[in-house]
């Protein structure tokens, strides 16, 4: 299971250049994140094709390293 970060319509990524760019660097971003606090991207990071939207997920795991973790960005 993966808790979804970003989705959008099947048809806007699949028409639209811009979309497509957006939703492939937040996938970007969050492998390099994955890599910089140590966990495999592929087994951290996914994108899912679905018939009506592609969705960007995360595992749980690093969903919980995200909200626990200490830093300035982190409000909690």
């Amino acid at each position: 299971m993966y808790i979804a970060t970003a989705r959008i319509p099947r048809h806007a990524y699949e028409e639209n250049s811009e979309a497509r760019r957006k939703i492939d660097g937040v996938l970007s971003h969050l492998r390099e994140l994955a890599l910089d606090v140590g966990m495999d991207p592929d087994r951290n990071v996914v994108i899912q094709r679905l018939d009506d939207e592609i969705r960007v997920g995360i595992s749980p795991e690093l969903d919980l390293y995200l909200r626990e973790s200490p830093g300035e960005w982190n409000p909690n």
